[in-house]
């Protein structure tokens, strides 16, 4: 659904509740069904910018790990706004770099 790379060593967080409902409800287990990941607050050790969305600041973040420390729903299910999220996000992404750039 994006071009955004994920790293196995790493741990994806972001503080838009909407934005991590969304991911949580496109995860796909077996590369085919969607919805099923969980939606918490976490506590994470090294805490940097997302390499993926620089252009954003303060939107995503990665570090090494995590731990949870509230489940707000364990089961997020798939529903068609979520890529509509994703797809804000993404835009403003490429808003962003191309403003940097010019």
């Amino acid at each position: 659904m994006t071009e955004i790379g994920q790293r196995d060593d790493r741990v994806y967080v972001t503080s838009d509740r909407d934005l991590a409902r969304a991911w949580a409800g496109i995860w796909t287990p077996d590369g085919v069904r969607h919805g099923g990941g969980s939606l918490y607050r976490v506590e994470a050790e090294g805490l940097e910018p997302d390499d993926d969305l620089l252009s954003l600041p303060g939107l995503s973040f990665q570090a090494p790990r995590a731990q949870v420390v509230v489940v707000y729903d364990a089961h997020v299910a798939y529903h068609p706004r979520f890529g509509r999220v994703l797809q804000k996000v993404l835009a403003d992404h490429e808003a962003a770099k191309t403003k940097r750039l010019d």
